[in-house]
């Protein structure tokens, strides 16, 4: 008996998933501030085939008060 190596070859990505590419780099851009990204592989063909990008507006909303507060105390913060 021969044995022949199976040849997998890397699959292209629909083209809803390339229109989809800029979102998904603006989230990793953002990840951690608000934004998780989890992406689960596939065991079988180890291609990630389920990604979700969660917006968290409750961080989102404590980091720019954070941020607005830091500004304005900050001795050359804030408009004159």
């Amino acid at each position: 008996m021969k044995v022949i190596p199976i040849v997998t070859r890397k699959k292209a990505k629909p083209a809803l998933v390339q229109k989809f590419e800029p979102l998904f780099d603006l989230a990793v851009q953002y990840e951690g501030q608000g934004c998780h990204i989890y992406q689960y592989r596939n065991p079988i063909t180890d291609e990630v085939d389920l990604a979700t990008i969660t917006l968290d507006l409750r961080v989102m909303r404590l980091q720019e008060s954070e941020d607005l507060s830091e500004v304005v105390s900050s001795p050359d913060g804030g408009e004159q």
